[in-house]
């Protein structure tokens, strides 16, 4: 793929992609052969300025997140009106990272087929668990504190 390709793809996407990535992708798409390069650049993108407003406007109802691919949020959303509008505002506030994330993960998956996956709730935890031993230790306690909060209403209803 031609640099000036590339670069006209970076250009007519700016602000698409996470900051983080936005050279990763350039190196990748020069590095890679035609085909992957073109199969990349074909990739149907979201726009993170339009992600905004449907997350502003339907946000409440998870349809930002559905749109992006995240199911189990778009199910906990609608289910608990935006997470009782507190998850909504903060998509809100977070739906461009959100987006530019979403892009630069997708296009990647292209370029690197079987070497990334997309990122999951329970990948993300396993790492935390690995990660980070406050995490363990945090998730531990309140997974303890709902065993026993369950533990006294079960007594509770046998007492009705």
């Amino acid at each position: 793929m031609t640099q000036n390709n590339v670069q006209k793809f970076m250009n007519d996407h700016k602000g698409y992609f996470s900051p983080d990535c936005e050279q990763l992708i350039y190196q990748s798409l020069l590095s890679v052969d035609d085909e992957t390069a073109n199969n990349a650049m074909n990739v149907k993108l979201r726009n993170p300025k339009t992600m905004k407003l449907i997350s502003f406007f339907l946000g409440v109802f998870g349809i930002d997140r559905l749109i992006n691919g995240d199911i189990i949020g778009w199910i906990f959303k609608e289910a608990t009106l935006g997470f009782f509008l507190i998850g909504w505002f903060v998509d809100f506030i977070y739906a461009e990272i959100i987006t530019q994330n979403f892009n630069s993960a997708r296009l990647l998956v292209v370029i690197y087929p079987g070497k990334i996956t997309k990122p999951t709730i329970l990948a993300n935890l396993k790492n935390s668990w690995k990660n980070d031993p406050k995490f363990r230790k945090e998730l531990l306690n309140s997974i303890t504190n709902v065993k026993n909060s369950a533990s006294g209403l079960q007594d509770t209803m046998y007492l009705h």
